[in-house]
């Protein structure tokens, strides 16, 4: 996993950090799971925590790459291979959808498998809405928001919101897809976008920096004003500060000079934008523009 990062901190020589990816998911498939009746909760988490962290960065991966059924097909044999490690807590109980004790992601795997295959859709259809047998999706991800919220209630733990990044920005792919851009909707979906940018610099203390990544450029994607677009940078830059991440400097490049740039015309802008964001192809052309590695990128976008 750290070869991956590695190289995607290398971004003059191309973003190659998915062949590692791809390594460790092979490396988990070859291996029988553990028993979860005969192992310690020690050992069983050990190994969710391994098989989640790859299933992750297969979805954030994704993001700079076209190939997008690759990660999709390794990412779904992993979730068949561990079904049962994966609805298992630390304590040894079986949580099922229960999202909130998902002790890695803060939401179930099943979500970004889904966000694997929403952008994989995004990039095959030029415009929405999706096909009637594609549409399904979007009644899991409504069901998963429901749960995490009751799950938050219940277990009174604030930092669970972070899992809300992600199910968030998947539910505004999905809407899209389905072509339901529509106020009042939409405008209330804004506001609870602006409502998570507003608190990053609360909830990064709770997790890794480059967590974020992924709902950042999706939410970049869907604000339009001056003043929302600001709100996505700024949190960028809360990001790469913190993370002094390469792949981070590479998303916010794109929103400035490839996404933030489209004209708003019709009244699907906010697709167009999210797969000019998805056009991979142009992604990797920015990051061998990017010299120098983290330090130099830090130093180039701060002076901006």
């Amino acid at each position: 996993m750290w070869l991956t990062v590695y190289e995607n901190s290398q971004l003059e020589t191309g973003l190659k950090g998915a062949v590692h990816v791809f390594a460790l998911a092979d490396l988990l498939l070859q291996q029988s799971p553990l028993c979860i009746d005969s192992n310690t909760s020690a050992e069983l988490a050990w190994e969710r925590v391994c098989v989640e962290s790859c299933i992750y960065h297969l979805a954030v991966m994704n993001l700079f790459d076209e190939h997008s059924g690759s990660f999709l097909s390794k990412a779904m044999m992993l979730q068949r291979k561990y079904r049962q490690v994966l609805e298992v807590t630390a304590g040894g109980h079986r949580v099922g959808q229960v999202v909130s004790l998902s002790p890695v992601l803060a939401a179930p795997v099943d979500l970004y498998i889904i966000l694997i295959q929403a952008i994989e859709m995004v990039r095959r259809h030029p415009r929405p809405p999706l096909p009637e047998e594609e549409k399904s999706a979007c009644h899991q991800v409504t069901l998963w928001q429901t749960s995490l919220e009751e799950s938050i209630i219940t277990a009174a733990v604030t930092d669970f919101s972070i899992g809300d990044w992600y199910i968030i920005s998947l539910q505004a792919i999905l809407s899209l897809l389905a072509g339901n851009r529509i106020e009042p909707y939409w405008g209330s979906f804004l506001d609870e976008i602006r409502s998570l940018l507003r608190s990053i610099r609360h909830i990064l203390p709770y997790t890794w920096g480059k967590f974020l990544l992924l709902p950042l450029a999706i939410f970049g994607t869907v604000m339009f004003d001056p003043e929302d677009t600001n709100l996505v940078e700024d949190a960028l830059d809360v990001v790469l500060d913190r993370s002094k991440s390469s792949t981070v400097a590479l998303v916010k490049q794109n929103l400035k000079s490839k996404v933030w740039t489209k004209s708003l015309v019709d009244e699907f802008a906010a697709y167009k934008r999210l797969r000019s964001l998805l056009d991979a192809r142009a992604m990797r052309s920015i990051a061998k523009t990017i010299q120098g590695g983290p330090d130099m990128e830090i130093a180039t976008i701060s002076s901006e």
